[in-house]
């Protein structure tokens, strides 16, 4: 088993969807209504169902993944850097709605589309005008902010980021040369392939997992570990949207009857 405690993440984002269940028809109004029932709470079942993708993998050092492993393992954790960002969206323009930030506040107007950031200057100032306390909570999260989108920006505007399926390391890639080598003379002098191919279908899975997410850039490669940098992501995240979830649904109007 791998390091990354998925399960207590699938736990607090039950608890947050629940709540946001059972206060469903007390918002007060329509914004807010959809930006966190249709938007928040179907990002949370998305980024709940990669929480599984990551714990299906193996330990640090384990086999190297099959090729379809690999590929939805890659579509994984794009995904989950663009839900992320947009679950945060959609905690702002809920905010904003419940808190009228904005007169005539429109979804279709580019200035007021750039104001919601959840944890920008100019939403936080507004924030603060009416809930002190919260934009002191969310003020927080603007440093983690800015290194989301060092992960939100590749997955969505440029280069997708990539985990690879695993590395060889140099013991084994010696003795795979040296398997190759016995099985092409074989293939030379009988004509039988079968050796040779079930060799090169061997390379596949005499790497070693180790779970790295690489981001290509201009100026090189980056590459960060990938199960410290989600637990640390699953924690701010969630605990970011928290506070709107806690403000937007307060404890004494919530009924478990409802």
């Amino acid at each position: 088993m791998n390091e990354f405690d998925s399960d207590s993440y699938r736990d607090r984002i039950d608890v947050g969807v629940e709540r946001l269940v059972l206060h469903g028809k007390r918002f007060r109004n329509e914004g807010v209504r959809r930006h966190l029932m249709e938007g928040l709470v179907r990002r949370l079942y998305m980024l709940k169902h990669c929480l599984f993708v990551y714990k299906r993998l193996p330990a640090s050092g384990g086999p190297s993944l099959p090729d379809h492993a690999i590929i939805e393992l890659n579509s994984t954790i794009n995904s989950t850097y663009l839900n992320f960002a947009g679950a945060l969206d959609n905690a702002a323009w809920a905010l904003a709605y419940d808190m009228g930030l904005k007169n005539g506040l429109s979804e279709n107007d580019y200035k007021h589309r750039k104001f919601i950031y959840l944890f920008g200057d100019k939403f936080l100032r507004a924030v603060s005008e009416n809930e002190p306390t919260i934009a002191e909570e969310l003020n927080r999260f603007r440093e983690w902010g800015q290194e989301l989108k060092q992960h939100r920006d590749p997955a969505a505007h440029r280069i997708p980021m990539f985990i690879p399926p695993g590395v060889v390391m140099q013991p084994e890639a010696d003795a795979q040369r040296e398997r190759e080598a016995a099985a092409l003379q074989l293939a030379k002098e009988s004509g039988d392939m079968t050796a040779l191919r079930s060799t090169i279908d061997a390379y596949a899975t005499i790497g070693r997992f180790l779970p790295r997410l690489i981001i290509s850039e201009q100026n090189g490669y980056s590459d960060k570990p990938l199960f410290p940098l989600l637990s640390r992501d699953y924690d701010k995240f969630l605990d970011a949207i928290s506070i709107v979830i806690n403000h937007c649904t307060p404890v004494d109007q919530i009924r478990v009857s409802d």
